[in-house]
């Protein structure tokens, strides 16, 4: 597969020739320090939600428990600090949702670097968007993304923050900046993250000694302990003969996971199970405005290893009691095992824009991902898992053309070509099975937004949209996720309505808005647990999405804020028969393990004393019930089903000497309700954490 790497190099020589095909002579050339303006306006045409992550600097929360409390997103977690998770917007989840830090996919930074472990002190901004994704973000969403934009200025600064808190968790970050006389940078992230997440658990079956339910009982989680750590460093320059921003990046990141039940059930415990990652990223990134021509161009590669220790033969109790396996049997595979995997990854984004004149532009981008999985056993010579390489690769093409018609309504129409080949390597019987696969799709889609009046406005857009398989989905992860040579890429034909309106006097500010969304899916990606341990990614031939999600806000200077957002999505199996040709018994049922109605209250105030700010915020967020399994199958009064839930978390900050010193307390799930998520994994109880953090 050469021609991958080959792409990857024409695509770096291809755009940055662009940037230098003008004579500077004849074109005026401008400095921009950040985002150059062009792929700014470029998102402008799209249904974008801008948040400004200032107001959480001195709560205690990570980039994912920023995202649950917007409008229309929901984040499900399997537990503590570290934990597996899965976004949910406008009825598509997980990985059909991109992810991108500074217009780059967050697909290789590894399980480190997941938003659940980024703090949100390290990010100055979140875009997200609903529906269309403009191109200049290269990827392959399937009906949204979400950009988080990192700190940046044009002046020194430095940010340090350290959390401490329920289940002995402690969060270190440390965001700076140093900018020289000659516009020369350095950017500095870092963070360190630990918990035992040791809370308590319910609802545990106890067995007899030939595995017979005798009970249930109460126990604290003891294999569960997560450490991460990353750092991350940029040097670069602004205004440059050839770039008006240029860097060249650094990023290592590490991860601890101790593994105390599978992903999908609590009915069994490990006591030994964990697994410890590596990532080494190096990254480079440019831009250069010449008058009406605009070039942007990003280039990761490095290496992760992911290495998973399971060397005792025992078998564990929820209570940490174990008995030696008589068989030599370790917890998780056949016999003990240390599983080392091995992946080369590398990247490449480019976007260029030029501009006809005020009113249209032309724009294209190419992007290329590439991973090439190998592994070894250093102790079960006979596991083969990624013994023979495996590897991954997906191209998109995009273009677009945007016009503002008489300087009101923005029209954007764009094309996409996506191609996805996989070479993979399988087990089965002792056999090793090789598996090739090779698809080229094509996707078009419009999106229009037209003003009403100054306040108001109205968004449509319509798509034919392809997401791509991950690694992990077709190759499976060695551990609970097995792999899935014959997995296809999923499609969507996507429609979103979306009307928004602000009314703004000297001290009260309201807004409202409701986005009304319709998704046609072709070959639905979804995890199934087929078996007690470990699941599988399938394909769903044909499921519908509809559904709602509304939001209402009113404030009063910085006195009284009230803001309400309400999200609903009937997510179905329309398919009349399954993959296999039989009749499908869940036809028009929803499809299991996921939420259709949730809500959420925010009220907060904000009080000036002197120099100093004092912020106080109560939020409220429901869920319905819904099944784990299809709705046709067993017993209504006995099927296995997520609760009802309602829970509050209350967050109160203070900023003394104007925001130099800052200390914030924030209490999640004050009633310590029982809550759950994925596969009905419980989440932590009631917790208390401390945040101090310092700035300059």
């Amino acid at each position: 597969m050469l021609t991958k790497y080959h792409l990857t190099l024409l695509t770096t020589g291809l755009f940055t020739a662009i940037s230098w095909a003008s004579p500077e002579t004849e074109l005026e050339s401008v400095t921009v320090k950040g985002t150059a303006g062009a792929f700014g306006s470029q998102n402008k045409n799209f249904t974008m939600e801008e948040i400004d992550t200032g107001e959480f600097f001195n709560q205690a929360k990570d980039l994912s428990q920023v995202l649950n409390g917007l409008s229309g997103i929901t984040i499900r977690s399997s537990g503590g600090l570290g934990q597996e998770y899965e976004l949910s917007m406008n009825g598509l989840s997980g990985e059909q949702v991109r992810f991108y830090i500074d217009g780059v996919p967050m697909e290789n930074y590894g399980p480190s670097m997941g938003i659940n472990n980024f703090p949100v002190n390290l990010i100055e901004r979140i875009d997200v968007y609903r529906g269309v994704v403009p191109i200049s973000l290269a990827g392959d969403a399937l009906g949204g993304a979400i950009n988080f934009v990192t700190r940046k200025a044009q002046s020194d600064f430095t940010d340090i923050a350290y959390t401490i808190g329920s289940f002995n968790t402690h969060r270190l970050s440390l965001s700076s900046q140093f900018v020289s006389a000659r516009d020369h940078y350095l950017i500095t992230s870092a963070y360190l993250n630990y918990s035992d997440n040791d809370y308590e658990v319910d609802n545990i079956p106890v067995t007899d000694s030939l595995d017979n339910k005798i009970g249930e009982a109460s126990f604290k989680r003891f294999n569960d302990t997560y450490h991460s750590q990353m750092l991350n460093m940029k040097l670069g320059s602004y205004g440059l003969n050839w770039a008006d921003d240029a860097n060249i990046g650094i990023s290592l990141s590490e991860n601890y996971d101790e593994v105390q039940n599978p992903s999908s059930t609590m009915n069994r415990a490990f006591g030994k199970l964990h697994s410890r990652s590596q990532t080494y990223l190096l990254s480079s990134h440019i831009e250069r405005n010449l008058g009406q021509h605009d070039v942007r161009w990003d280039g990761q590669i490095g290496t992760s290893k992911d290495t998973i220790y399971d060397t005792f033969s025992r078998k564990y109790d929820w209570d940490g009691s174990f008995e030696d396996s008589s068989q030599g049997r370790a917890e998780f595979y056949e016999v003990p095992s240390i599983l080392e995997i091995k992946d080369k990854i590398y990247s490449s984004t480019a976007f260029y824009q030029y501009t006809l004149s005020d009113d249209i532009s032309l724009s294209t981008s190419l992007s290329t991902y590439g991973l090439e999985r190998s592994g070894n056993d250093n102790l079960n010579p006979n596991n083969r898992f990624f013994s023979t390489p495996n590897s991954t690769v997906k191209n998109i093409l995009a273009f677009n053309i945007s016009t503002d018609i008489k300087n009101s309504i923005t029209w954007d129409t764009f094309a996409k070509v996506y191609h996805f080949a996989a070479d993979t390597t399988t087990s089965e019987n002792n056999e090793q099975i090789n598996t090739s696969s090779d698809f080229t799709n094509y996707g078009f889609g419009s999106a229009l937004k037209w003003p009403f009046s100054q306040n108001s406005y109205g968004t449509v857009s319509i798509e034919k949209a392809y997401r791509l398989p991950t690694p992990d989905e077709v190759l499976g992860d060695g551990q609970f996720i097995r792999a899935n040579p014959d997995l296809k890429p999923e499609t969507s034909n996507n429609i979103n309505l979306g009307i928004a309106s602000t009314l703004e006097t000297k001290n009260w500010f309201s807004s409202a808005g409701i986005n009304l969304f319709y998704r046609d899916a072709s070959d639905f990606i979804q995890y199934e647990a087929d078996r007690i341990i470990t699941g599988i990614n399938v394909n769903k031939s044909e499921v519908e999405i509809n559904g709602f999600e509304a939001n209402l806000e009113a404030s009063y200077s910085t006195l009284f804020k009230l803001a309400f957002t309400t999200t609903y999505q009937d997510i179905r199996d329309v398919a009349r028969e399954t993959i296999l040709g039989g009749q499908n018994q869940n036809y028009n049922g929803r499809l299991p393990n996921k939420p259709y109605l949730f809500s959420r209250l925010q009220i907060s105030t904000e009080q000036v004393l002197y120099n100093n700010v004092l912020s106080v915020s109560w939020n409220t967020q429901f869920v319905e019930k819904f099944y784990l399994t299809p709705e046709s199958s067993g017993n209504s009064e006995t099927k296995r089903v997520i609760p009802q839930q309602l829970f509050h978390d209350l967050d109160i900050s203070y900023a003394l000497a104007y925001g130099k010193y800052n200390v914030g307390l924030s209490v999640s799930n004050i009633t310590d309700e029982k809550l759950y998520d994925n596969f009905s994994i419980q989440k932590p109880g009631r917790a208390f954490y401390l945040k101090l953090r310092y700035t300059y």
